[in-house]
C-alpha cells in the first residue's frame, strides 16, 4: 500500500483473493476497502456467501487500537476519516447477503451471529 500505492494494493488484492476463493468452503475476512472494488465485489457475490459485519466508527476505532498499520488512518483523526469511509462505503457493503450489527458484541458472539445468520441464509436457498 505505502510503496505502490492504493490502486495496486487493490490489484494486488483482488488477485490475491481470487486465488484463496477456489477451492474448499472457507472464511475469508477481506479488508474494508475490498468489497467496494467493482470486480472484486462482483467476484466475491459470486463466487461466496459475503458478510457484512457493521458496526459504529467509535466501535471501530475501540477495537483497532492502534492505527499505524492502518495506512487510511494515518490521518489526524481516525474517528473522522472512519466517519468518512463508512458513508462512502455503505452504498457498497449493502450488497452483502447477510448484514449482521456487531456493536456491543464480544468476538465470541459475533461468531454465534455469523453462524445463526448463516445458518438461516443458507435454509432460504
Amino acid at each position: 500500500f505505502e510503496i505502490a500505492g492504493e490502486a495496486k494494493f487493490r490489484e494486488m488484492e483482488r488477485a490475491a483473493l481470487a486465488q484463496t476463493i477456489v477451492g474448499p468452503p472457507k472464511i475469508i475476512a477481506t479488508g474494508g476497502g475490498a468489497f467496494c472494488q467493482e470486480d472484486t465485489a462482483e467476484l466475491m457475490l459470486k463466487s461466496s456467501h459475503v458478510i457484512w459485519l457493521k458496526a459504529t466508527p467509535e466501535t471501530l476505532v475501540a477495537r483497532i487500537g492502534n492505527t499505524k498499520s492502518r495506512p487510511l488512518l494515518h490521518a489526524d483523526d481516525p474517528l473522522v476519516t472512519l466517519i468518512k469511509l463508512l458513508d462512502e462505503r455503505t452504498q457498497f457493503y449493502q450488497q452483502a447477503q447477510i448484514h449482521i450489527d456487531t456493536d456491543g458484541m464480544t468476538s465470541q458472539r459475533a461468531v454465534r451471529a455469523i453462524l445463526e445468520s448463516l445458518d438461516t441464509f443458507l435454509g432460504k436457498q
